[in-house]
């Protein structure tokens, strides 16, 4: 299965760029581009491994995010932010989530939401951002009504 990820960034996430470029290149399924859409007026970052291809684009986190995409060529996409980092299996693990659950789109919850602290949570609520679950063993993320999103800390299915 044939894939491109989508990075969006100002250009200034140094090693956790680097580390989240590191990530990509050891994936046990290769992408075939990797697309950063960097904020206009922002500098290409010197973290690379070769691979990038870089668009300018208006800054702003919706603004990066709420693209044609007319770069994109196969039926999937990643889409990341400039922070992130995760096994070299992930996107195989993903690939085979899509396939399994018949899923058109997967949202892998790689940050421990359910581990923060109570007043963190509790403003996450009020704010309608976020929800935490207690009782659900099986989906870690879900995108709510208003936009925001419910979260538990499941155990992987079996």
């Amino acid at each position: 299965m044939e894939y491109i990820v989508v990075i969006r960034t100002l250009g200034t996430a140094g090693d956790k760029y680097q580390q989240l470029l590191d990530s990509l290149n050891k994936q046990t399924i290769q992408p075939s581009k990797i697309l950063v859409y960097i904020a206009e007026g922002y500098s290409i970052p010197k973290e690379t491994i070769g691979k990038e291809q870089y668009i300018y684009v208006k800054k702003g986190m919706v603004a990066q995010r709420a693209l044609p995409y007319d770069e994109v060529d196969t039926e999937y996409i990643l889409f990341l932010d400039d922070d992130l980092s995760f096994p070299e299996n992930t996107v195989e693990r993903m690939m085979e989530l899509l396939q399994q659950e018949h899923a058109d789109v997967i949202s892998p919850d790689i940050f421990p939401n359910s581990s923060r602290s109570l007043p963190a949570e509790i403003m996450m609520r009020v704010s309608g951002r976020m929800c935490a679950r207690r009782n659900d063993d099986y989906w870690g993320y879900k995108v709510m009504r208003n936009s925001g999103y419910s979260s538990s800390n499941p155990q992987p299915p079996s």
